[in-house]
């Protein structure tokens, strides 16, 4: 069991990269990684699938992770990379249909399904025209028995998944693997699908400069800090304010502003 004191999670699109590219703060994010001996570990939160990340990592764009939370938090990924974590799998998948859900939506107006690469046996995902059809897959899901996730982000991205999923969900199994309970938690993002664990009580949260306005407007918190700076040199900014590389054991109050 991996024992761990710090654990960095964060998005990766929009908040370590900006149009699949390095941004300011990367380069030196890597540094701080690849030379921390005190056990900090790095988990990449993302929309992405997990060989969309290992083709980044493989070809230096980012940092290697010690855990990857793919597809939204719908998968969860462990070195050495051949399979997704059943045991996540297993505890997500209750009151999951996803064949009855694809049924029960697909007459919405102005729903496109993504494609293939953004679909997984837990995860449906459109793209939408703004917020009126996204209130019309909820009205057609209260009608129903089925229990699923609705997350809406980026003002075009619609997301159904299990009840039980999400990046939070995925980010809080892993660091149970860990036991790293008692670590601090820092996570960073830009868009509303990193809400969740942006706002946990217990993780620092934040949010990058550049990030979606809707995210700002909907959440708030003792420990969020909205960085003046984007993308990448925003999470480094987040990380100083809260003193996260420094940080031992609990963690510490925030400090005032």
């Amino acid at each position: 069991m991996i024992v761990c004191d710090r654990v960095l999670v964060s998005d990766i699109d929009g908040t370590l990269l900006r149009a699949g590219r390095p941004t300011a703060g990367l380069e030196t994010l890597r540094w701080i990684i690849d030379r921390d001996e005190s056990g900090m570990r790095l988990v990449y939160a993302t929309g992405r699938t997990m060989q969309s990340v290992l083709d980044l990592v493989r070809d230096g764009t980012l940092p290697e992770p010690h855990a990857v939370a793919s597809l939204v938090g719908t998968e969860v990924w462990l070195p050495p990379w051949r399979r997704a974590d059943a045991a996540y799998a297993a505890r997500i998948t209750a009151h999951w249909n996803r064949e009855r859900l694809l049924e029960a939506v697909s007459a919405v107006d102005e729903l496109e399904l993504q494609p293939e690469e953004f679909q997984s046996p837990y995860k449906l995902s459109f793209f939408v025209a703004g917020e009126g059809p996204v209130r019309e897959v909820q009205r057609r899901l209260r009608e129903t028995d089925l229990r699923c996730r609705t997350i809406y982000s980026g003002g075009r991205f619609l997301d159904l998944m299990p009840e039980r999923a999400g990046k939070l969900a995925a980010v809080e199994f892993i660091t149970s693997r860990w036991d790293a309970r008692s670590a601090a938690v820092l996570a960073a993002g830009d868009s509303l699908n990193d809400r969740d664990m942006l706002v946990h009580p217990r993780f620092f949260g934040v949010i990058v400069a550049n990030a979606d306005d809707e995210l700002s407007e909907a959440v708030t918190g003792p420990r969020l800090h909205e960085a003046t700076l984007p993308f990448a040199a925003g999470v480094l900014e987040g990380a100083e304010v809260f003193d996260f590389w420094s940080h031992k054991g609990q963690p510490p109050p925030r400090p005032s502003r």
